[in-house]
């Protein structure tokens, strides 16, 4: 599980996801979203942002590749992303 903060730029996703994409096994890729800005549409944003950017990156790869938002909440966190994923390995 690739995790991601702050801005959403293209260029910081393509360099973050070609150091966990030629790795074996499946990716997910995790955005934390900033305190205070971690509603439902802040959300949707994130994630409609990071697989644009990624397609970019990776072509229709990229629509294989599952997409989390994170918050500091209960059941919201980074951690229960990544235990209901299966995430064996996570990289911030």
């Amino acid at each position: 599980m690739l995790v991601l903060r702050g801005p959403i730029e293209e260029a910081m996703v393509k360099q973050r996801w070609q150091t966990v994409s030629a790795e074996p096994g499946e990716v997910a890729v995790c955005y934390e979203l900033p305190p205070g800005k971690d509603g439902f549409h802040e959300a949707l944003h994130a994630q409609r942002a990071i697989t644009l950017a990624l397609r970019h990156t990776c072509g229709s790869r990229a629509e294989q590749v599952a997409v989390f938002a994170v918050s500091d909440r209960e059941g919201e966190r980074l951690e229960d992303y990544a235990r209901e994923w299966g995430a064996t390995v996570v990289r911030a």
